[in-house]
């Protein structure tokens, strides 16, 4: 069974955003497997190996910004996504401050030289 991966920053890993992300997305999508990197396939080493598990194994990627921007390592992981036709998303705040999913347009890079927060920028479809 093809699985949802959850691309966040690791600046949040067991946070209680993080913990409070993957309720929302557990109940989301009820049926399929939700894969948190952290928590679920432990340390691969370098990106190339979370980016090869994406593209054998998953049909959607979720992902989280953090201070409005995505890091280096997510960035990577919805472009590999993006690259081989896998449908990406991103975890909005509505304005009554109930989570939703929004599909995601494209990303970009927002700042070269900050690996870890401000690497890119994610637009999402109208």
């Amino acid at each position: 069974m093809k699985k949802i991966y959850y691309a966040h920053s690791m600046k949040i890993y067991d946070s209680i955003k993080e913990k409070d992300e993957l309720r929302f997305l557990k109940r989301k999508y009820k049926k399929e497997n939700v894969v948190c990197p952290n928590n679920d396939l432990g340390e691969l080493g370098d990106i190339e190996r979370y980016k090869k598990f994406i593209k054998r194994n998953c049909k959607a990627v979720v992902a989280s910004e953090y201070k409005n921007c995505i890091g280096r390592g997510v960035y990577e992981e919805l472009k590999t996504a993006l690259t081989n036709k896998i449908p990406c998303f991103l975890i909005r705040k509505t304005k009554t401050g109930r989570r939703s999913v929004k599909p995601i347009k494209s990303i970009r890079v927002n700042n070269k030289w900050d690996w870890k927060v401000e690497y890119g920028k994610v637009e999402i479809a109208n």
